[in-house]
């Protein structure tokens, strides 16, 4: 991505956590609708769980870690009933009321601050929950970065980071343009296989992949899922060149799709990280030098939808919530194009 302009900014003080979604309603289970409905979701995120009887669904959520992360969908009338005792409970991260009547509802859900919309539509649901899941996935998962410093004092220490900097650029571009063998794509599923072994939604996805895929789709596999994106971005952040060789085939069809669709004009967006405080420093004093991230970087207009989804993600003691300001101008850097992912 063309970073124009970037600010860090931190917001406040992760473990390996996982997400759950809960649905809570009495006839959750009962009709044909409801259980398409959950087929829809489990489409999105497979960790879906339902429940009919609030005690037991308040149980379970209260034997969860605090690391956890939960989505509760609760039905108007038990909403107003467990929200009094879960409400505040960390492992609660955001409740979607999903009802037949809106504004009643959204009379008494005022007060609570962790209900982020009253939601009559079925598509509306599942829209939210893509983007709910997209952003965790987005803000849990680290970023690595190279700083070089432009300084005319000798210094190994900033000569070994410059190098780094220059050298995670030609090893990315390098990949790009390496002519890749139709081998390639076997390989790599070979590898997903035995890394999710075992994994019956991840083998079902790498199955799908494996017969679906075509270089047009590219950035829609990485965008909606979270499998692909995690596996790749693993490999940028921590440059395992191995890895990355499998997905060369990958990363170059990425790279077509998003010169083709390269934004037009310059953007200020915000993105959302957890770092350690270490990370944190070391970004807060390279403040006028030259930052590269290792990897792609999911980012959103709507900074009030960005920080609402960092207060709301729990952290450990040893690590802070960064906001970043990115001004993305495709006039200033014409190498690393970006592009819209909601047209």
């Amino acid at each position: 991505m063309a970073f124009g302009n970037t600010k860090v900014c931190p917001i406040a003080n992760s473990d390996s956590s996982i997400h759950l979604i809960y649905w809570l309603d009495r006839e959750v289970n009962e009709n044909d609708d409801s259980r398409q409905t959950q087929q829809l979701i489990r489409s999105i995120h497979n960790n879906l769980k339902t429940f009919h009887d609030p005690h037991e669904c308040r149980t379970s959520l209260e034997s969860l870690t605090g690391q956890d992360r939960l989505t509760l969908i609760v039905s108007g009338s038990l909403g107003r009933d467990i929200l009094q005792t879960v409400h505040d409970l960390a492992q609660l991260s955001s409740v979607y009321i999903y009802c037949m009547d809106k504004q009643l509802n959204e009379e008494w859900a005022r007060q609570y601050r962790k209900v982020k919309d009253v939601i009559v539509c079925e598509q509306n649901l599942l829209d939210r929950i893509k983007f709910d899941k997209k952003t965790l996935v987005n803000i849990d998962q680290g970023i690595s970065f190279n700083i070089y410093t432009i300084t005319d004092e000798p210094n190994s220490s900033i000569s070994r980071e410059n190098e780094n900097f220059v050298r995670s650029l030609i090893l990315l571009k390098s990949i790009i343009r390496l002519r890749f063998d139709p081998k390639d794509r076997e390989e790599l599923i070979s590898s997903l296989k035995k890394q999710f072994h075992g994994n019956k939604s991840q083998l079902r996805i790498i199955e799908e992949f494996k017969q679906e895929y075509s270089y047009d789709t590219a950035l829609l596999w990485y965008i909606h899922e979270s499998l692909l994106y995690t596996t790749l971005n693993d490999a940028l952040n921590g440059q395992r060149i191995e890895q990355m060789l499998l997905f060369r085939f990958y990363l170059q069809d990425m790279y077509e799709q998003l010169k083709q669709n390269q934004y037009g004009s310059q953007v200020r967006v915000y993105h959302g990280q957890i770092m350690s405080f270490e990370e944190c420093h070391d970004l807060q004093k390279s403040k006028n030098e030259y930052i590269s991230i290792k990897t792609f970087l999911f980012a959103n207009t709507n900074r009030n939808k960005v920080v609402e989804s960092l207060i709301n993600t729990q952290t450990t003691a040893d690590k802070c919530k960064i906001l970043f300001v990115i001004d993305a101008n495709p006039s200033v850097v014409t190498a690393n194009p970006f592009i819209d992912i909601s047209r």
